[in-house]
């Protein structure tokens, strides 16, 4: 497991959101897989990525192994 700073604490594990539009994969268009901070599983891949223009990464599906909870 990473260690996480207060701000990646507050997202991840307390299910908080950053502010809409300040995020730095909001506008990122590189190809690849989305993991998480905490423990490095894959969550998304970058070709199911869309524009939803609500501020947040938005994705059409999840990995296959994707951790649901």
């Amino acid at each position: 497991m990473n260690k996480l700073t207060k701000e990646e604490k507050r997202v991840i594990i307390d299910k908080g959101t950053e502010t809409p539009f300040t995020g730095e994969y909001v506008n990122n268009k590189e190809m690849g897989v989305y993991v998480c901070r905490q423990c490095e599983a894959p969550l998304y891949n970058s070709k199911d990525k869309f524009e939803s223009t609500c501020g947040w990464p938005s994705f059409d599906d999840e990995t296959p192994d994707a951790i649901h909870g």
